[in-house]
């Protein structure tokens, strides 16, 4: 991998506090859970050339024709073959510019894009066209946009780290509390918001817990994952410094680096503990899981998103060459080692 029209939106003519949500849920990691039978549906080789190199592998998300790259100066935009379309790249000072990206989410043919200072956001067409702009009257550090609501993150925040708000802007709800009551550092999930069929979900900071995210405060409901002993928790997360936390993490051997991404059927959650790092599926409906250890030589994304009823894994592409892990997907391929990535789809049977 290689390393105006303007919107003006208020978020705060209507603001509840909401420390407290509507209902709580917590769920224990079985770490014996039987290791997961996956089904690889798919393997997709990012076209690579000098208009798609990434400086580094951020974030992806996927849809049922398109497959979003973004880096901190762009978002390349791939078919759902992999083959290179165009690219989102508007680097600069100016109102329809930005110094680099944050975050971003698709969203009606579109891509909302949220600049690194975090006061509005930016829309793109998928020929990587400027469209618009939307000011925002917080801080925001993530963003997702649907037909029904606009949410987003604002770290820091004491009245609420998630900011939901109607799409005419007219009214907002603030909830979750943060984990520390002033942030100085956080560890930051890569996607603090996924989506699975028409629900949203919103991942804190250090603490492994969801939310489902709505427009009432009855919508937001909190479900904890149990580590056991190797849960973080607010008290744990007080007393870390910054200079040597992600030793300490490492030496307490603590559940961290949390990415969640829901498909219709089941969660998959990755994350490390120690020296290791797992996933872990869970099937709501029944309460089935299941859990895999990856070894630590890998340095593959173990789920970076989800689409429909898949997970999607970001393999680099010496390792997709070199790993026999991978030897049964490589026939037939095209990879070389200075692409990108290969992306493999697969599903949990």
């Amino acid at each position: 991998m290689k390393t105006l029209r303007l919107l003006i939106i208020s978020l705060s003519c209507i603001c509840l506090n909401l420390f407290s949500v509507a209902g709580q849920n917590k769920i224990t990691v079985d770490f014996d859970a039987p290791k997961p039978t996956l089904k690889v549906t798919k393997v997709v080789p990012l076209e690579t050339h000098k208009e798609t190199f990434v400086d580094q592998f951020f974030k992806v998300q996927a849809t049922d024709r398109c497959i979003f790259v973004q880096d901190r100066f762009q978002i390349l935009i791939f078919d759902s073959n992999g083959k290179y379309l165009s690219k989102v790249r508007n680097l600069g000072h100016g109102p329809r510019e930005y110094v680099a990206i944050k975050d971003f989410c698709y969203h009606n043919n579109s891509l909302c894009v949220l600049p690194l200072e975090g006061q509005k956001v930016q829309f793109y067409s998928l020929a990587g066209d400027y469209l618009r702009s939307m000011s925002l009257k917080i801080s925001a550090d993530a963003l997702w946009i649907t037909d029904r609501f606009k949410a987003f993150k604002s770290t820091a925040d004491p009245k609420g780290t998630l900011v939901v708000a109607l799409p005419s802007g007219n009214k907002s709800i603030r909830a979750v509390k943060p984990a520390l009551a002033t942030t100085t550092f956080s560890i930051e999930p890569p996607r603090p918001f996924t989506q699975a069929g028409e629900q949203v979900y919103y991942l804190l900071d250090f603490i492994p817990a969801i939310y489902t995210v709505g427009t009432r405060p009855e919508d937001v409901r909190k479900t904890e994952f149990d580590f056991g002993t190797h849960t973080i928790t607010p008290d744990y997360v007080a007393k870390l410094e910054q200079r040597e936390m992600f030793e300490r993490l490492k030496k307490d051997k603590m559940a961290c680096f949390l990415n969640f991404h829901p498909t219709r059927d089941w969660w998959g959650l990755a994350f490390a503990m120690g020296e290791d790092r797992y996933c872990w599926y869970y099937h709501p409906q029944s309460g089935k899981q299941y859990i895999s250890r990856r070894d630590n030589g890998s340095t593959s994304k173990l789920i970076v998103c989800s689409v429909d009823n898949q997970f999607v894994e970001a393999v680099e592409a010496v390792e997709f060459l070199e790993n026999p892990r991978y030897a049964p997907y490589r026939e037939g391929l095209q990879v070389d080692e200075n692409d990108n990535a290969v992306l493999i789809f697969y599903t949990v049977e």
